[in-house]
């Protein structure tokens, strides 16, 4: 990797660089209001100065730092705590030093020899704190830079009283420091950007591996092929809606559902068109689903299961009722079936309110919801039949 390579500043795209301004202003908000306030402290108390130094001119200068110059630092910082100032944070810096250049050069100007100069080496103090000390980007620091060192320049330079070594000493003093400043400016501000990409970096690798992590929560808990809930994520639901009904004292019941003579429909049609068969089932159950609380799953092979919480043993059966006539209304073609010439289910129903009863518990109910689908297969199939928990 060459020099240039190593020193150079990552370069983002449109978008991502308006999210690293973003991301700049907000990590120096706070701190920015602090400079601010600062900057303003500073400047008015170095107003005694004025009052030892300038003699005749005191008056006037000190009516320019009070009346004028600390007015508008005043106003900036008060900006700084409006909800533009984070848009704009960047010129108000600007703004800040320009203020400040501007009454400093003015100073050197306007006085003469070593009180010119001490007024002068103030310059030297905005060039490293303005451009160091201040989170201020660099290509706002570069023409900053060159306002200030054009200004100090043409206050030495009008300066009567100034000889030329001085002027010509004290302009390169001045441009040594500004380079110096711009050169920490700019890795400032190149730290920043690698800390922005490193940022980024981390949080596209989270955010993959939130999806992941989703995807495979998915995988543990979905049927890859008829896209319900699978066993697991049954039992777990399961378990969650058994204890809100005991706690509640609510109605839970449990629908066991069979397709009806599927064996021989995986030998006539083949497992493929089986799973098709599945999958066409598996699809209108998640459409007679309406409520939020009720849950389909598939149990297993071609039985699937549906939790209808808050839901009595009537209300269970008919709705049960009405998703046995809807599949049966899809008449997916099923030559080898007993009952008629299309798919069918068969439909177990067992309802209880937990805890009201001795013996109650989450597999007495699912055992019989399975003695009540036993029964609709030995009744002939294409039907529900409805099992109670009694004693």
């Amino acid at each position: 990797m060459s020099l240039f390579e190593r020193i150079k500043k990552p370069v983002f795209s449109a978008e991502e660089e308006q999210k690293f301004l973003d991301y700049y202003s907000s990590e120096n908000m706070a701190s920015a209001r602090l400079i601010g306030a600062q900057i303003l402290i500073v400047f008015v108390a170095a107003g005694f100065i004025d009052t030892i130094l300038l003699g005749e001119l005191a008056t006037l200068m000190m009516f320019m730092r009070f009346s004028i110059f600390s007015p508008l630092l005043f106003i900036l910082l008060i900006f700084s705590f409006t909800r533009h100032f984070k848009k704009y944070m960047q010129l108000v810096f600007c703004l800040e030093v320009a203020v400040v250049s501007f009454y400093i050069a003015l100073f050197t100007l306007l006085n003469e020899g070593e009180v010119a100069m001490v007024y002068f080496s103030g310059s030297l103090l905005v060039v490293f704190i303005g451009f160091i000390y201040v989170p201020m980007l660099f290509n706002y620091a570069l023409g900053m830079s060159v306002f200030l060192f054009s200004m100090s320049t043409l206050g030495l330079l009008f300066n009567r009283s100034l000889s030329e070594d001085v002027v010509q000493s004290s302009i390169l003093l001045l441009l040594t420091a500004s380079f110096m400043s711009l050169a920490g400016c700019y890795t400032n501000e190149r730290n920043a950007r690698l800390s922005f990409r490193y940022q980024s970096l981390l949080n596209q690798q989270n955010n993959s591996l939130v999806q992941s992590n989703y995807h495979l929560k998915n995988l543990a808990t979905i049927d890859s092929l008829t896209g319900l809930a699978n066993r697991r994520a049954f039992d777990e639901r399961f378990k969650s809606e058994w204890q809100r009904a005991e706690r509640e004292q609510t109605d839970l019941s449990v629908l066991l559902l069979d397709v009806d003579f599927f064996k021989p429909y995986n030998d006539f049609y083949g497992h493929q068109q089986g799973d098709i068969c599945l999958k066409q089932v598996a699809q209108a159950l998640s459409e007679s689903v309406r409520r939020g609380g009720d849950f389909v799953a598939r149990y297993g092979g071609e039985e699937f299961v549906i939790l209808l919480p808050k839901t009595d043993v009537v209300s269970a059966l008919s709705y049960a009722e009405k998703i046995r006539s809807y599949v049966a209304a899809l008449k997916i073609p099923h030559e080898h079936s007993k009952v008629v010439p299309y798919v069918t289910l068969s439909i177990g129903v067992a309802s209880i309110i937990p805890g009201n009863e001795e013996g109650d518990s989450m597999e007495r109910l699912l055992r019989n919801a399975d003695r009540a689908l036993y029964q609709a297969k030995a009744s002939g199939r294409n039907r529900v039949c409805e099992l109670k928990v009694t004693q």
